[in-house]
């Protein structure tokens, strides 16, 4: 990439504008010079990461969404020439389902984790927003309405719920345990109960054989 000069500091300072479009949070800086034994050393938001070595990549750096200023500081061999690189990083990440989901629901709050987020509960009733999103359910209204529920027939032990169509950033995994303390997906099996409709959930009921000893189902939901 071409560095730019930075007015006033010209030519011992550039800045290198960085935008990044993905769902990842890190990024690694590669550092090149004609000299192997200048020094060089990476600063994030004006902080000390450490020393880099010529055509060596660093370890991942970690982003957050918005910009992540970098400094590179190269030193000549012979402690005369400080040059100085500035990398503006700006991370923008593809707008998720969940977050379609935050600003229909939450409007102007939508970005308030405390109301919004995946974990918050705003209408207190036991269900995080996470849950109300996977399965279709109203997070400011409080209801049990719509969540998965348990039960036994012919032989198998059911656990029925609305599954969302399309979520790519959730999963949902059913498993059965007859401790409570281990768990396993083998032998689940799903049928579908109620097709997809105008409506943007299905209805999937998840079963497993009932045996002859005490047996646990459980449904969690997992973003992607």
């Amino acid at each position: 990439m071409n560095g730019t000069p930075v007015p006033g500091l010209n030519p011992c300072a550039y800045s290198y504008p960085v935008t990044i479009n993905s769902q990842q949070n890190s990024m690694v800086i590669l550092a090149q010079t004609d000299s192997p034994n200048a020094q060089i050393q990476l600063y994030q938001n004006g902080a000390l990461v450490g020393t880099l070595q010529s055509g060596v990549q660093s370890s991942p750096l970690a982003l957050t969404a918005g910009l992540n200023p970098f400094q590179v500081t190269v030193l000549s061999a012979d402690g005369t020439n400080l040059r100085t690189y500035s990398i503006a990083a700006t991370l923008v990440q593809p707008d998720s389902q969940f977050a379609r989901w935050q600003t229909l629901k939450f409007g102007e709050d939508a970005t308030d984790p405390l109301i919004a987020g995946p974990l918050a509960n705003p209408d207190n009733d036991n269900s995080v927003n996470l849950f109300e999103y996977a399965f279709d359910l109203d997070p400011n209204v409080p209801s049990t309405v719509g969540l998965p529920v348990a039960g036994r027939s012919d032989g198998f032990l059911t656990l029925t719920y609305r599954r969302r169509v399309g979520a790519a950033d959730i999963a949902y995994v059913v498993e059965w345990s007859t401790n409570l303390d281990d768990w396993s997906e083998v032998g689940v099996t799903e049928e579908l109960v109620t097709p997809q409709g105008e409506g943007l959930t299905e209805e999937i009921r998840s079963k497993v054989p009932d045996g002859g000893s005490s047996k646990f189902i459980r449904l969690s939901v997992q973003s992607l």
